[in-house]
């Protein structure tokens, strides 16, 4: 009788250690971030600071204009942080003796922290060979594959429009011209 109720013990007690080993390699493979939706005005404010703390050389030039287009992967809260996740696109161009000429310009992931709904600091992946595990590290699980996979293509393709569509004018100066 004491050898079936030791049996019973020990079977019991290697399928908890089993089920406990289980969990701790295959568990739950989510993070525990709480994405909000009540805070979409964010992200422009995110492109906004953005904007006012971008620094080009051809600033000064005729017509500069700098470009953005962005997609937004959500936003998360802790305590009194609330943590935007985005891609942001932006090309700068200027206008010299009539020609149009593109200056700074890229796409980057970022992370945008803030606190009372201003910008406390910013955050950008690591470039080059660390780049992956700089986006696993910086995002959360759900949105890092995300943005791993995401086609920046149509973001540049839609700077390109904003901008063909703003500089049109000098087309149609060259053909009133000719």
């Amino acid at each position: 009788m004491k050898k079936k109720l030791f049996i019973g013990i020990f079977v019991v007690i290697f399928f908890i250690i089993c089920f406990i080993a289980y969990f701790l390699l295959f568990g739950n493979d989510e993070d525990d971030t709480v994405f909000i939706n009540d805070s979409d005005y964010l992200y422009d404010l995110a492109i906004e600071y953005l904007r006012e703390n971008d620094y080009d050389l051809h600033q000064q030039d005729e017509d500069y204009q700098m470009f953005v287009s962005y997609e937004d992967f959500g936003i998360s809260k802790e305590n009194e942080y609330k943590y935007a996740y985005m891609v942001i696109a932006s090309q700068s161009y200027y206008v010299k003796d009539g020609e149009l000429f593109t200056s700074s310009g890229r796409v980057v992931q970022y992370k945008f922290t803030f606190k009372d709904d201003k910008v406390v600091k910013y955050e950008e992946p690591t470039d080059g060979n660390a780049l992956e595990k700089s986006i696993r590290k910086l995002f959360p699980k759900k949105i890092s594959g995300k943005i791993l996979k995401y086609d920046f293509s149509k973001l540049v393709e839609d700077i390109d429009a904003q901008a063909e569509e703003h500089y049109a004018y000098l087309n149609s100066e060259e053909n009133s011209e000719n």
